[in-house]
């Protein structure tokens, strides 16, 4: 068997976790798999099969070479009929296509660093202005969520609510871990709504913007819903606790 090279090219998380269900199935098609991702803070939980392994210092001799970045996988734009990008990119590798959307292989969590539960880990901001809410609708989200016990996982750069746990998802295994004990999971097309399908969160709300179509967010099991209509989906997550 040949090995293979994967050079992934997607800075931000959400683009790079969607690459490792691609790897994981290259690594079963090649006696090893070399693998350079521009966003290394992915390689804290991304759990590979044992034939795969850091590129730098381990070069493989006459390997086939994968390229593979988000927007390539599919063309630059987007169109009403596209697959989820998890899945397209497994095209773009000219592997056979998963017809569910595979979900991420990630470590169990090891840290020593205590782990609070909350009812719902609400995840309201991206880096796109078209797919985040706004600081008052997520106050108003809030609001409309209690008496249940909430948090917030963003980026260092996102507001929080005045009173509300804040955590930032810049150590995605600490990130993965509080999805994981929480009841449910309400996050915007983001990477935090990625790696709740990656945890295995069982309850899951995609709040959908309309900025992207809506199978390229939603993961199996996962509910969508507007994100503009806040008390249709505070009323919805208060029914699934």
């Amino acid at each position: 068997m040949k090995d293979a090279t994967v050079v992934s090219y997607d800075p931000l998380p959400g683009d790079a976790i969607a690459v490792l269900p691609t790897i994981c199935a290259l690594a079963e098609v090649y006696a090893h798999v070399y693998v350079d991702m521009m966003n290394s803070a992915i390689y804290e939980i991304a759990d590979f099969p044992r034939n795969v392994s850091h590129a730098w210092g381990h070069p493989a001799k006459d390997p086939d070479r994968y390229f593979l970045g988000m927007a390539a996988a599919f063309n630059w734009r987007f169109t009403p009929d596209m697959l989820h990008p998890t899945q397209m990119i497994m095209r773009l590798a000219g592997i056979p296509v998963a017809q569910t959307v595979p979900q991420p292989r990630i470590k169990p969590y090891t840290l020593d660093a205590p782990v609070e539960v909350y009812d719902v880990i609400l995840a309201p901001f991206t880096t796109a202005p078209n797919r985040t809410l706004t600081l008052a609708q997520t106050e108003d989200l809030v609001e409309l969520l209690k008496p249940l016990k909430v948090a917030i996982l963003g980026g260092g750069s996102n507001p929080c609510v005045p009173n509300v746990p804040c955590y930032y998802n810049n150590h995605f295994a600490y990130g993965a871990e509080l999805i994981r004990r929480a009841k449910l999971v309400i996050a915007v097309d983001s990477f935090p709504g990625r790696l709740a399908h990656a945890a295995g969160a069982f309850r899951h709300i995609v709040l959908n913007t309309g900025a992207t179509p809506l199978q390229t967010q939603v993961y199996p099991g996962a509910i969508a819903m507007n994100a503009h209509d806040i008390e249709a989906v505070a009323e919805q997550a208060k029914g699934m606790l």
